[in-house]
């Protein structure tokens, strides 16, 4: 069993029985406590479980299952600021007057709407399943927002679920605007959770134009979950800390670099 495959295990066990021993794990997966440890070192990484004494449990959960006070969204708005707030910078200069386009709930893309209230549209359809964008462009007049029904995940101030994804795959968008835990060439992009890799299949499948927002700290990072090859994406929008030998090799395969 591979190193994503094992990943995808141990998520779904701790989905379903909230903590797990590593003990378990290794019968499980036959493999050594070892192995097991580095799965789990990077999903903690990845932020969606938490490493106790001799095993794991769901990071969004206290040891009384109480959600965590801060949400998860809120605590990515106050990492890496002045990169986000670049890359949003870059982006809402992408976005054309009189077209469509799809936001998700990533803290990125909350950058990129503050950013955009600020710019002088006639009219522009903006979709989002994040409830924290739609606070941020509520009263700007020359949008229509939109929102899917859906689920609401609590941790991210997000919609999901069944009638997002239906809804999202209604519509079409001239572009999209998206972010992930982690990419790389081999893998492409990813995800420490299975509802944002939904979402973002469905977004990507019916836009035009895809544009991907990550800060150079997502490079070569692992998340559980794929969501697409990078040779999907149109234009990857990134901070100027990215090493630009990094840059040159998404060159290399016709993505735009800004």
């Amino acid at each position: 069993m591979i190193p994503h495959q094992r990943r995808q295990v141990i998520v779904k066990e701790l989905q379903q029985n909230k903590t797990c021993t590593i003990a378990q794990f290794i019968k499980i997966m036959s493999v050594s406590a070892a192995t097991i440890h580095r799965d789990l070192m990077q999903l903690e990484e990845s932020g969606i479980i938490r490493k106790v004494r001799g095993g794991a449990t769901i990071a969004d959960t206290s040891d009384g299952d109480e959600p965590r006070v801060e949400q998860r969204v809120d605590i990515r708005l106050k990492m890496n600021i002045e990169e986000k707030r670049e890359i949003a910078k870059k982006a809402v200069r992408l976005i054309r007057d009189e077209t469509s386009i799809f936001l998700d709930h990533s803290s990125s893309s909350i950058y990129v709407a503050r950013e955009l209230k600020a710019v002088e549209l006639k009219n522009l359809v903006v979709v989002t399943n994040s409830l924290k964008v739609l606070d941020e462009l509520e009263g700007s007049t020359f949008i229509n927002l939109i929102c899917p029904g859906g689920i609401l995940q609590h941790q991210w101030s997000a919609l999901s679920g069944q009638s997002t994804l239906d809804f999202l795959s209604g519509v079409n968008f001239d572009q999209i605007f998206i972010s992930c835990g982690g990419i790389s060439i081999e893998r492409g992009l990813m995800t420490a959770f299975p509802f944002i890799a939904e979402s973002l299949k469905i977004a990507a499948r019916v836009a035009r134009e895809i544009n991907l927002l990550v800060d150079h700290s997502k490079f070569s990072k692992i998340s559980a979950f794929p969501i697409m090859p990078v040779t999907c994406m149109t234009r990857i929008i990134v901070d100027s800390k990215l090493d630009p030998s990094v840059a040159d090799r998404y060159r290399n395969l016709g993505i735009e670099i800004v």
